[in-house]
């Protein structure tokens, strides 16, 4: 009877293990990821001069990395697309380029992802970019005809490890 209980607990105690374990690798940082942020948009208005600013370091540079920008916006937001404006810097070098991403389809559904009033979005803006080591800044602005945009919560980047260099 002893043994039965021992081979349980540690049968129990393997198990255990094995769960924490897949939990704390799927809480953990995805492989590549350098970097992930967004900034709040002040009262949910997006105004032409505020210009949300973004700093990261490369070190690896046997790499091409992948940069995108995230939208949350809210039930507020009166357009199907948004027109923005990007500009990347890093020791005197600069890219700057206008993009555009849809938010809803022509029936008036939003695309994105998110429940209730929030909805979320994310547009691959520099898919494939050889970076040289150093800090970099992205400064992401709102390009519309309108100068203030309501229903505008976060503006983000991400920027991902991509396949190697050969």
């Amino acid at each position: 009877m002893k043994q039965y209980i021992k081979s349980t607990l540690l049968l129990q105690c393997g198990v255990l293990l094995l769960v924490l374990t897949g939990l704390t690798q799927s809480c953990s940082v995805p492989d590549g990821l350098v970097t992930e942020d967004f900034k709040a948009i002040e009262n949910g208005s997006w105004n032409w001069k505020d210009g949300k600013k973004f700093t990261f370091t490369i070190d690896d540079t046997t790499c091409f990395y992948a940069i995108s920008t995230g939208l949350r916006i809210t039930g507020k937001y009166a357009y199907s697309n948004i027109w923005m404006i990007y500009t990347i810097e890093c020791s005197g070098w600069n890219q700057k380029e206008q993009f555009s991403i849809e938010i809803a389809d022509q029936t008036g559904s939003w695309l994105g992802v998110g429940m209730s009033n929030l909805i979320a979005y994310e547009k691959p803006i520099i898919p494939k970019i050889k970076l040289k080591a150093g800090v970099y800044q992205i400064t992401i602005v709102q390009n519309m005809r309108e100068e203030s945009l309501l229903g505008i919560q976060d503006v983000g980047v991400k920027i991902q490890k991509g396949p190697l260099i050969l």
